[in-house]
């Protein structure tokens, strides 16, 4: 027996199929939907997508805004309800980088962690460039982490982007 050819359940699979991870993150963010994201270094965030760039993520949480890079997302899972269906958009044109430059540019506070798990590093991002990230630490020590090995950097004070 023949099943009639449903065309929108067909053209919603074929949306859900040609989805993207910043396309998800942008739906999600657009529904004010809540999600609980682990990253490669085991931590974990719950919160609201506040901003989705070329490589990364801001989830805004209860504790403050967590700048995450994609690729440290391991799992998102949005709260219970939340419609499914997901595109393939392009985020913004900032980048991990740029947007840690700006908090440079004003000392914020943050806690890094590594996608090793170290950390977290505390103290003011001061500087961000290339492939690096430079943290005050204590005294007039400085920590320098590779810009592709950051797990998470969560604001530890409002930084005046946000």
């Amino acid at each position: 027996m023949n099943q009639p050819f449903d065309r929108d359940a067909s053209q919603s699979r074929q949306t859900d199929e040609a989805a993207t991870l910043t396309g998800l993150l942008i739906d999600l963010g657009e529904r004010q939907a809540e999600v609980t994201v682990r990253l490669v270094n085991g931590g974990g965030h719950h919160g609201m997508i506040g901003d989705v760039g070329i490589d990364y993520c801001r989830l805004d949480t209860a504790q403050g805004p967590v700048l995450i890079p994609l690729e440290s997302l391991v799992a998102i899972r949005p709260a219970p309800g939340t419609p499914t269906g997901f595109s393939d958009r392009a985020g913004s044109d900032a980048t991990l980088t740029e947007v840690l430059g700006d908090l440079a540019a004003e000392r914020t506070e943050v806690a890094l962690t590594t996608v090793t798990g170290d950390g977290p590093i505390l103290g003011p991002v001061l500087t961000a460039g290339g492939d690096i990230v430079v943290i005050g630490t204590a005294g007039s020590q400085h920590t320098i982490v590779a810009r592709d090995k950051i797990g998470d950097v969560r604001l530890t004070e409002r930084s005046g982007a946000w």
